[in-house]
């Protein structure tokens, strides 16, 4: 009896299932959202060629026994030219509608049923952002469910603005998934079964970037105050002024050797600057992290353990110059053609993952209050 092929890719639109597809190209990642899927292939290799569908229909995409997407067809395509008939489809998760429509809620309905001192849990508040839209919102089990005592938002937000808002405020990650949902977690640790990459034996091509775009030696929080702003540089109490506006957080990147300051804004809100401290030690190793991508493309979409290669994993890398490092994948892209199946595999520190400190909004609007009855005085 033969084997199923573990990784045969099926595809069912509308409850019709359709395979013998030629090319696809799969995409999700940490950051993504939402993650799709492009497919191609001649009519006359395509199972239920003579199938009809309409954007928008429901749709599933199964690599082998696993499920990898689940959402609606975005987009056909056909082609006619003397060498044949083809028709490409692109898939996105149901999360693309979050990125795309408007959240249509203002701040009491996100609110309702909580009070102003015990709040409203994350998953509660995202849940109610999500189901409008047929998605679901689950949390990764080793995470306390935090309660947001006070949120605003605008009406013109997306979800996913707003989504995005509320977990960097408690310091969490919410990514895609292949059912079509939020899912609400951190940056991985090591698993049991980590997966492991060594040039020259499980790696096809390795590419390993460094850079100085966007990095500085010294990153400062400062206070921007209207006093700065409209007095004249030979005003008698300029340097007072100048003194006044820092706000003692900074963080120094060891990589830039050279003087390249960048100041950035306390948020109004702020209180003994806790946010600004975290916010620049966060810059510096978002920075530093993302400057320096590796890149690796392997056989095939699944791990020497069986398992297919999914964003937020941690791994183990050996590299070129037997040096070994601690990484995490961002971002996977399965690639499947004539020419076989690969992997591309983006790589990063997990420091350089993790969400922006920021303040809430509520705190901010109650901080530019204070600011404007203290400018009246």
């Amino acid at each position: 009896m033969s084997k199923t092929d573990p990784n045969a890719l099926k595809v069912t639109i509308d409850n019709h299932e359709l395979t013998g597809w030629q090319h696809y190209s799969y995409h999700a990642g940490i950051d993504l959202i939402p993650w799709q899927i492009s497919l191609s292939a001649t009519l006359h290799q395509l199972d239920n060629h003579d199938l009809e569908f309409t954007v928008g229909a429901s749709a599933t995409v199964m690599m082998g026994e696993t499920l990898i997407l689940t959402g609606y067809l975005v987009s056909t395509s056909e082609s006619i030219n003397a060498h044949g008939h083809t028709m490409s489809l692109i898939i996105g998760s149901k999360t693309q509608d979050l990125t795309d429509c408007s959240a249509s809620l203002v701040t009491s309905d996100l609110t309702l049923g909580g009070n102003e001192n015990n709040g409203r849990t994350l998953s509660n508040m995202v849940t109610q952002l999500c189901a409008p839209f047929g998605v679901s919102v689950t949390v990764d089990p080793q995470i306390d469910n935090p309660v947001i005592p006070l949120f605003a938002i605008n009406l013109t937000e997306t979800p996913y603005a707003i989504i995005d808002r509320l977990c960097r405020q408690v310091g969490l990650l919410f990514t895609d998934s292949a059912e079509g949902n939020i899912h609400i977690t951190t940056v991985q640790k090591a698993a049991e079964k980590t997966p492991s990459f060594r040039y020259g034996d499980t790696i096809e091509e390795y590419e390993e970037q460094h850079s100085t775009t966007n990095r500085y030696s010294v990153i400062k929080a400062v206070l921007q105050t209207s006093n700065l702003l409209s007095s004249e540089p030979n005003s008698a109490d300029y340097v007072s002024q100048i003194k006044a506006s820092e706000s003692g957080k900074q963080a120094t990147d060891p990589g830039i050797t050279r003087y390249r300051p960048l100041l950035i804004p306390v948020d109004l809100g702020d209180a003994n600057f806790d946010v600004a401290g975290k916010r620049v030690l966060w810059e510096v190793a978002r920075r530093s992290g993302r400057s320096q991508p590796i890149t690796i493309t392997v056989s095939g979409h699944r791990d020497e353990h069986g398992a297919l290669y999914t964003p937020n994993t941690r791994v183990t890398l050996t590299k070129p110059n037997g040096s070994r490092a601690d990484l995490v994948i961002a971002n996977v892209t399965y690639e499947g053609s004539a020419n076989g199946r690969r992997t591309q595999l983006t790589l990063l520190t997990s420091a350089s993952l993790t969400p922006q400190p920021i303040v809430n909004k509520v705190n901010q609007k109650a901080g530019a209050a204070a600011q404007n009855d203290s400018a009246r005085h």
